[in-house]
Formats: C-alpha cells, sequence, structure tokens
C-alpha cells in the first residue's frame, strides 16, 4: 500500500470515514462492536500488508495536532459519548 495517500489524508475526510464506521456499528452489543471492529482492522491491514502498529500510529498522527485531538475527532468522541447506543 502506497502510504502517502493515508498519512496526507484530508482530516475532514478521516472524520468522515470514522463516523461511517461507527454508524455500522451502532446496533450491535457492545462484544460484537469490538469483535467486529478488530477483526475488520486486523484483516484490512493484513489485506494491505500494513502492520497494525503503523496503522494505528498513522492514525494517532492524523487525529492529533500540537494542541491534543482535532475538533473533527472530538465530535466523534461525543457522538459516541451521548448517542451511541450501546
Amino acid at each position: 500500500m502506497n502510504r502517502d495517500p493515508l498519512n496526507n489524508i484530508p482530516i475532514q475526510a478521516a472524520a468522515n470515514a470514522t463516523m461511517t464506521v461507527i454508524d455500522a456499528l451502532q446496533n450491535l452489543s457492545q462484544a460484537e462492536q469490538v469483535a467486529g471492529l478488530t477483526a475488520a482492522f486486523k484483516l484490512v491491514t493484513d489485506r494491505f500488508k500494513m502492520s497494525p502498529t503503523d496503522a494505528f500510529q498513522i492514525a494517532h498522527n492524523f487525529m492529533h495536532d500540537a494542541e491534543g485531538k482535532r475538533t473533527e475527532f472530538k465530535a466523534v468522541e461525543m457522538y459516541l459519548e451521548h448517542e451511541f447506543i450501546n
């Protein structure tokens, strides 16, 4: 996988993709949410021959700036805290 597009993903696009995934999990049980998300993450990183650790680091980098978590991802956190059915 060419990592340049991932390393340079527009923040809004990354946040929108995150919300799409979270929205798809919403009506599952907590165990199903975690199992489905983590298994999908592992399968996708395997498919693109990417270290899960590297993928986590890249995600951390685009989710944060010098001041901490970016506003777009704070909004996702608030959605999880207040709207996400579990």
